[in-house]
Parts: C-alpha cells; sequence; structure tokens
C-alpha cells in the first residue's frame, strides 16, 4: 500500500532529523517530551497508553530523558504510591531547540507544495492525526 511506504519514508526522515538535533536522541523521546509539554504530567503507565507504546519501551525512554534532565519523576499528588513524568524547563528548552532546528520541514512544505495545495496538506494531516490516534479495530 503506497500510504503505508510514504508513512515510513516520512516516519524515517522525521527521526533522522530529529536524531541529528536532539540529545534527547530520538523522534520518539522528542515526541513524549512534546506531549507532556502540552498534556502536563502523567502516570507512567498514561503515557505509555498515549504513546501506543509498552510500559518497558518508555521505562527506556524515561531513562534517557532524565539522565539528560528533561523529565522527572515526582510522587502523584492523588495517590502517593504512584508516580508522574513531568517535563523540566531543561526539556522545554530542548524542544524549543528542537522546533528551531527541525525547520527543515517548513523549509521542504514551501519548496514542494504551492500555495493552493496548503489546504489540501492540512486536510491530509488531520485525516492521519485521526488515524494516528484511533484504536486498531479488533479482528
Amino acid at each position: 500500500m503506497q500510504l503505508v511506504i510514504v508513512l515510513n519514508r516520512m516516519q524515517s526522515r522525521l527521526r533522522q532529523e530529529a536524531e541529528d538535533s536532539s540529545r534527547a536522541g530520538t523522534a520518539s523521546s522528542v515526541a513524549m517530551l512534546q506531549r507532556l509539554a502540552e498534556r502536563g504530567p502523567m502516570s507512567v503507565s498514561r503515557l505509555a497508553a498515549s504513546e501506543h507504546v509498552t510500559h518497558q519501551a518508555i521505562g527506556k525512554r524515561l531513562t534517557a530523558l532524565r539522565a539528560s534532565g528533561f523529565v522527572v519523576l515526582e510522587p502523584d499528588p492523588s495517590d502517593r504510591r504512584r508516580k508522574v513524568v513531568r517535563i523540566t524547563d531543561a526539556g522545554r528548552c530542548q524542544l524549543r531547540t528542537v522546533g528551531v532546528r527541525q525547520d527543515w520541514l517548513t523549509r521542504a512544505i514551501s519548496a514542494a507544495v504551492a500555495e493552493e495545495e496548503l489546504p489540501s496538506l492540512a486536510k491530509a494531516v488531520e485525516l492521519l492525526a485521526r488515524l494516528a490516534a484511533a484504536e486498531p479495530p479488533s479482528s
């Protein structure tokens, strides 16, 4: 399916650009920082679910992000037995840095997409975001 091929290529490019421009290491770690910046502190389980990955995969990312000082684990105010992940000021600064360096996408869109195509691109992004958020159909 051509959509899968195109999405895989875009994912590879995004990962490459994020890794080239980020001490956070991977595109998935940058995405996790962005989610924490937008939604606020979350439990590790909720963060794993929102990223559609296992608890173990989130644990690996958190280890790297904590070592870089981009996130901290704190007691959950509603249940002191649990921990929540919170982005730090250094993590927010890192997101701004990554955003500036990932300017390649803006340049690529300006170079490859005609002005009259921009509404179609916006609609495609909206549809892809909906697909990414959808639960897989049960078989």
